[in-house]
């Protein structure tokens, strides 16, 4: 069963992409960091879960058209996509956070206002972090 466990508001935040050895920043944007618990239900274990993993999402909703080349030649350059805002705590103070090789999950919409869903490969040590602020 996969479960929402948290969510994460962000502010100042930045989608970032690496190309040709350059990083660029290609839009301001909105951000959410959704947090994911799988787990299996065990029935000999009476109410008991077995947690398997955690992972994140995160979803942006550009502020203003991304400035970002769309043609295909160029869309191909890119090797890697960041983001950079700062994460509300659980006691109102907002902390930095950069998330480095974002894995695009769903259409890159490049129109204004558009939104896009990214996977977060995080480390076991960041998703505890993201899980207690």
């Amino acid at each position: 069963m996969k479960k929402l466990i948290k969510t994460l508001q962000s502010k100042n935040g930045e989608l970032y992409i690496t190309t040709d050895c350059k990083r660029l920043l290609i839009a301001c944007c909105r951000a959410e960091i959704e947090l994911y618990e799988h787990s299996i239900d065990i029935p000999i274990l009476g109410k008991g879960k077995v947690t398997r993993e955690r992972d994140a999402a995160l979803l942006l909703t550009f502020e203003h058209r991304p400035e970002l080349k769309t043609d295909e030649a160029y869309l191909q350059t890119i090797s890697r996509f960041e983001f950079q805002g700062d994460i509300l705590r659980s006691d109102d103070v907002y902390e930095p956070f950069t998330f480095y090789n974002c894995l695009l999950d769903s259409a890159l919409d490049l129109t204004e206002a558009g939104s896009c869903r990214f996977e977060l490969g995080c480390s076991p040590e960041t998703l505890n972090k993201l899980k207690t602020i």
